[in-house]
């Protein structure tokens, strides 16, 4: 009957001992999946901020394409003005958009590009697009970048006349 109750004794002390270990083991295991759970959380946000500011920069970047694109540059007899747009260009480049859009669709993917020019006579702006592709259902980064343009053909002989411009894009993400 001794030997009976030893080994009793001793089963009892193991089934404690093996659920306590058990218990442990339930309660690491707890902790780690919240840990795992944070730790996805706290990456998630970083990463939502991260794709935010690389389809800001984006936007940048199609705006500093788009502001030097040869096709929209003044010159005349080829005297290069730096940082301005012909508006007889943009004019034209705007009413062919249609079949230059297979071109400029490598160079500005899902966006639209937009040279609004003020008139100082009328205090009135008007819109030339350069380029359109929307894409449906879908956020955007709006980036708006001042230009001067330059109409009458930017002859030095004849009289140039600047106008400030806004040159707009719409990245979509």
């Amino acid at each position: 009957m001794v030997a009976h109750q030893y080994i009793s004794g001793i089963s009892r002390r193991g089934q404690i001992k093996t659920f306590e270990s058990i218990a442990v083991m339930i309660v690491f295991f707890f902790l780690l999946a919240f840990g795992m759970n944070f730790y996805y959380y706290v990456q998630e946000s970083s990463m939502k901020r991260d794709f935010a500011q690389f389809e800001q920069m984006r936007a940048v970047q199609i705006a500093v394409q788009a502001q030097f694109l040869p096709e929209l540059d003044c010159s005349y007899a080829g005297d290069i003005t730096q940082k301005c747009v012909d508006e007889e260009k943009a004019r034209a480049i705007s009413a062919l958009s249609s079949q230059l859009n297979d071109r400029f669709k490598t160079v500005f993917g899902y966006s639209d590009v937009n040279i609004s020019v003020y008139n100082h006579q009328n205090s009135k702006w008007s819109d030339i697009k350069i380029y359109s592709n929307p894409k449906t259902d879908s956020g955007y980064q709006l980036f708006t970048l001042p230009i001067v343009v330059c109409d009458n053909l930017c002859d030095p002989a004849t009289s140039r006349h600047y106008s400030f411009a806004l040159l707009k894009v719409r990245a979509y993400d």
